[in-house]
């Protein structure tokens, strides 16, 4: 089981610095967790860490541009660069996964996921963290039906929440009725 996941590394993400763009061909922007770079759209660069990252582009349907990173490894062209020991690489020349490719069907916690991304449809902002203290009740974690939803799809979408959660809750060994029963 490979442990280097994308999400142990910092990223660089194209699309950020450009949404400070407003239009412009040369701009300094701001990342979260990093000093400020500077980006020089017509030498199709951008600096930061001190290190010159080079930029590709390809034309757009309506006559713009898109603009990518090239890596500097393997000259592929690429959204997010990684910074490791000092450098920026891409995802494959670093041998990088991502954390959802190491889950296996019997792995409890990517059915909870799957139950809480059921939930999200509803609420967004729906967490299973927010919902420990309904045990045995696990309809009740679900969130209420929002306006303009028929009844028919809300209680679909209830029924399969239920349903993931209780396959999560017997490959994580708990029995929810099981454990109310031992809270009272």
């Amino acid at each position: 089981m490979n442990n280097r996941t994308i999400e142990r590394y910092y990223s660089v993400d194209l699309r950020q610095i450009m949404h400070e763009r407003n239009k412009r061909m040369m701009f300094r922007f701001t990342l979260p967790n990093s000093p400020d770079g500077f980006a020089d759209l017509n030498a199709k660069t951008i600096t930061l860490h001190h290190e010159q990252l080079r930029l590709a582009t390809t034309r757009s349907g309506f006559g713009g541009q898109n603009y990518f990173f090239r890596c500097p490894d393997c000259n592929r062209r690429c959204l997010l660069l990684y910074l490791i020991s000092g450098s920026y690489h891409c995802r494959q020349c670093l041998g990088l996964v991502y954390k959802s490719q190491q889950a296996t069907k019997t792995d409890w916690t990517r059915v909870y996921n799957q139950a809480e991304k059921l939930a999200r449809r509803i609420d967004p902002s729906f967490r299973f963290k927010d919902y420990i203290s309904t045990f045995g009740v696990i309809w009740a974690m679900f969130p209420t039906k929002p306006k303009r939803m028929h009844w028919a799809t809300y209680y679909r979408l209830r029924d399969r929440f239920v349903c993931t959660v209780e396959k999560a809750n017997k490959l994580n060994g708990l029995d929810m009725i099981q454990a109310y029963k031992n809270l009272l």
